[in-house]
């Protein structure tokens, strides 16, 4: 909500200017997509109140509950959109062939263990590296097609997501000396590790743990850019074409700098513990309540149980290893379609 009204309220801000110096009223329609389980009344009550104080604009609001593996508006019904910190998520209803999509969540935990040292894997684990690289492509091309079908000529796309910086790299020993490396995937490991114990328990079967954790994957700068500057790409035939692309540090507006995470009470410690619990739950428990809900294994008053026991066990995790400074090492992305 925060990151989505930020960049809204500039756009509301140009809306607004040009109904001033025209003489127009033209409204600003904002619709929110997300998982078909997402209580959208939070957001857009946030919203909402952020750009009811600006003069001379009426904001009408819809909501999409579908995934942005599918087409989530009209064909050219669109002059901007947005998505913030989602597009890491891979679209595990269609799963390469060869590639474990179980496996998958222990083999993005291991690569953040080694720090993308592929010299430190196995075999077999350099194999479904690189299945996991190719399905992260193909979807990273799947989302902008499916977005650039919805945008009108002229229209932009702004995206933030997950960024993956090389170990061996500048960049990565600047943002290690600031203790920033990508938070949003260490999140991500303390859901997976969760689940691991939860298996560990008898609560929950091996074959469910992919209904729990959606197989993520940061992307570097490199592999951001890739379908833009290829004239074959799909990308490149639907007319996107990349205005904007670099590394930033998303620092959430409640989170704290990493340098004072050890002058924090133990009270004031397990607040922030349980506020990043929340802010992580809010976008990704639904994710998991679709998928197990589809399944037909449980019903919806365990899957609410279960849901809340994984994230109880991620809330220790953040208290316990001092992790609840929520910030994350993203990349940002701006393109335009043409003609």
């Amino acid at each position: 909500g925060f990151s989505t009204s930020i960049l809204l309220q500039a756009v509301a801000s140009e809306v607004a200017l040009v109904n001033k110096s025209s003489g127009l009223q033209r409204e600003l329609q904002v619709v929110l997509e997300d998982q078909e389980a997402t209580d959208f009344r939070p957001a857009v009550k946030y919203i909402r109140g952020c750009l009811s104080e600006m003069k001379g604009l009426t904001a009408v609001f819809s909501t999409v509950g579908r995934t942005y593996f599918e087409q989530c508006v009209p064909t050219e019904s669109l002059y901007f959109t947005t998505s913030f910190l989602a597009a890491h998520y891979l679209n595990t209803d269609k799963p390469l062939q060869g590639m474990d999509t179980g496996c998958s969540l222990q083999l993005i935990r291991r690569l953040g263990e080694v720090k993308g040292n592929r010299a430190a894997l196995t075999e077999e684990e350099r194999i479904q590296v690189g299945l996991l690289e190719k399905k992260a492509a193909d979807d990273w091309e799947e989302f902008f097609v499916l977005r650039a079908k919805e945008l009108k000529v002229g229209g932009q796309i702004f995206v933030t997501s997950g960024a993956a910086v090389r170990y061996d790299t500048p960049e990565y020993q600047q943002y290690t000396d600031n203790r920033m490396v990508c938070s949003l995937h260490q999140t991500w490991w303390y859901m997976v590790d969760a689940v691991y114990q939860m298996i560990k328990e008898g609560k929950i079967d091996k074959s469910e743990e992919k209904l729990f954790v959606t197989a993520a994957v940061n992307r570097t700068l490199d592999e951001v850019k890739e379908p833009f500057l290829r004239k074959d790409s799909l990308v490149y035939q639907a007319g996107l074409r990349l205005l904007h692309a670099e590394h930033a540090v998303a620092k959430h507006p409640k989170s704290i700098l990493p340098s004072e995470v050890p002058m924090l009470s133990e009270e004031d410690l397990k607040k922030q513990a349980w506020m990043y619990r929340k802010e992580i739950q809010t976008y990704m428990a639904p994710m998991a309540s679709v998928a197990l809900l589809k399944s037909g294994l449980r019903s919806k008053e365990q899957v609410e149980g279960l849901i809340s026991e994984m994230f109880d066990l991620v809330e220790r995790y953040f208290y316990e290893k001092k992790e609840v400074h929520m910030s994350k090492v993203v990349f940002v992305v701006v393109a335009e379609k043409v003609e």
